[in-house]
């Protein structure tokens, strides 16, 4: 096209519009209101009709119509010659045959130094409008899609989880998405782990590899070649994905690298039937969606890492107090073997304060370690002679109180274990009373521990039922109205009323 414009008595006249003239966006078109012929155009509406001004000035108005719009054309320049500005809907015509679509405005204007009045004929075209409808269409195709994907993957526990949950996200805005990972055997194959939409059936039946081999050149398997984003803008146009476009109506195909640093981890693929729907800001959402994804199921691989770590140490845990128990249980059987006269009494007392701790709320792990506790709270016994023990008349000064040791001897046998619970402290304390007058510490009130003061009341009830060599067992009533006697004199009232209710309850 020239760059130089022709002079004319028309341009000298409108020469104080000329800059507004040709800056115009729109397509400007200056046309003789009797002859219709064109006198004078812009350069935007020699780009819009495919002409250079020469070739337009002297056209008739019409003849940049195609010839099955004449009747519109030159009804909608008369109009604008009689003063009503209608917009008209037209297509104007370029030389090879290629037609636009225009919206067309004809307006008179007023003569200017004894010119005939003109007509300014304005052409707007919509490929600007079309395409950002289009551009606003695929953002806001991708921004749903990537929305759903985001909603449903929050609730995403494991790692499979998540990579169905986006796919599902993507695909109920109407595409085919799957998601592959890429394997480190000798074929370099893929494997679909995920795949939603319509094409989700013919997806799961590929046998892909993302090695350069014929298998190896779909999109997904180059982009985890390559770690680039791969872009199909029309479908149709692809011999190898022709088939599937005509399948299931797909259009534009992108596939996004799943990149943990520098290692490729897999892609994923989304198939929009939405055409030319992958420009630069939608590419630009779903590698987002992939950076996501990947830091996602880092997240919940180390989350399963860690899920598997703490079941181990349950399991270990688990172990060591089977182990513990055992032990415990063998310890309380030797002293049981010592003074048959008391056999059974460590587990009475052990499953009798396990039971009282729970009626007063404790934890339930303290209260299982009352009830190892209570096996071992005689523990001492073990130092004092087994005639002492056994002696059915009554004991010397000298003998209770080797008797009395066996609190002592208990705890200095049970601190060196590392026990989770009290269980030293309980042995040592078991015999201790809250005005002061137990034993080995002489211990008041508050100083005595609670897990001391429970098995001194279940001490005192079995030691009671139970038969000694001394004596005949005494009976339930007789031990609770000891436990009742004692009550807040010597032992811990709410201690005392517990075990009442726990035996009361028991029958």
């Amino acid at each position: 096209m020239p760059n130089s414009r022709p002079s004319s008595g028309s341009q000298r006249d409108f020469g104080h519009y000329r800059a507004s003239w040709e800056q115009s966006a729109d397509a400007l078109l200056l046309a003789d209101s009797n002859t219709a012929r064109i006198v004078d155009a812009n350069p935007q509406a020699e780009r819009l009709l495919g002409r250079s001004l020469g070739e337009l000035i002297g056209l008739h108005i019409i003849d940049i119509y195609p010839a099955d719009q004449s009747q519109l054309a030159a009804a909608s320049f008369a109009a604008g010659v009689a003063g009503n500005d209608e917009p008209a809907k037209l297509d104007v015509l370029w030389p090879d045959g290629v037609r636009i679509a225009v919206e067309v405005h004809a307006h008179l204007c007023p003569p200017l130094r004894r010119c005939e009045p003109m007509v300014l004929v304005t052409l707007h075209d919509f490929i600007e409008r079309q395409l950002a409808e289009h551009e606003a269409a695929s953002r806001n195709w991708a921004l749903s899609a990537i929305h759903r994907a985001t909603v449903a993957a929050m609730d995403a526990d494991s790692e499979l989880d998540l990579m169905n949950a986006n796919c599902v996200g993507i695909a109920s805005e109407g595409a085919t998405t799957f998601i592959a990972l890429a394997n480190d055997d000798e074929e370099h194959s893929l494997t679909i782990v995920s795949a939603q939409g319509p094409g989700a059936a013919f997806v799961k039946e590929l046998d892909l590899s993302w090695a350069d081999v014929p298998k190896g050149q779909v999109l997904a398997a180059r982009a985890i070649r390559t770690g680039t984003t791969q872009i199909v803008h029309n479908a149709r146009d692809s011999e190898r994905l022709a088939p599937l476009a005509a399948t299931i109506g797909v259009e534009s195909v992108m596939a996004v690298p799943l990149q943990d640093g520098d290692r490729v981890l897999g892609a994923i693929a989304i198939f929009s039937p939405v055409p030319g729907v992958f420009g630069a800001f939608e590419q630009g959402l779903f590698e987002d969606v992939a950076r996501q994804l990947v830091l996602g199921m880092r997240v919940r691989r180390e989350k399963l890492v860690f899920r598997e770590q703490v079941e181990r140490n349950r399991r270990q845990e688990e172990h060591v107090r089977l182990a513990l128990e055992q032990t415990v249980a063998a310890i309380a059987a030797t002293i049981e073997y010592r003074d048959p006269y008391t056999a059974g009494h460590e587990r009475s007392v052990a499953e009798l304060s396990e039971k009282v701790a729970r009626e007063l709320g404790m934890p339930s792990d303290v209260c299982h370690g009352l009830f190892l506790a209570g096996l071992l709270h005689d523990v001492g016994k073990i130092k004092v002679p087994v005639e002492i023990l056994c002696s059915p008349g009554r004991l010397n000064e000298l003998e209770y109180g080797l008797i009395q040791m066996h609190a002592e001897v208990g705890y200095e046998i049970l601190r060196g274990i590392e026990f989770p619970w009290p269980v030293a402290d309980i042995a040592r304390q078991h015999h201790e009373r809250i005005d002061g007058s137990g034993y080995p510490q002489h211990l008041r009130g508050p100083e005595i521990i609670l897990e001391a003061q429970i098995v001194a009341c279940a001490d005192i009830v079995d030691s009671m039922c139970s038969h000694r060599p001394y004596r005949a067992g005494l009976g339930l009533e007789r031990a609770l109205d000891e436990l009742r006697t004692l009550r807040g004199v010597k032992l811990d009232a709410g201690v005392v009323d517990a075990t009442l209710h726990v035996m009361q309850q028991a029958g």
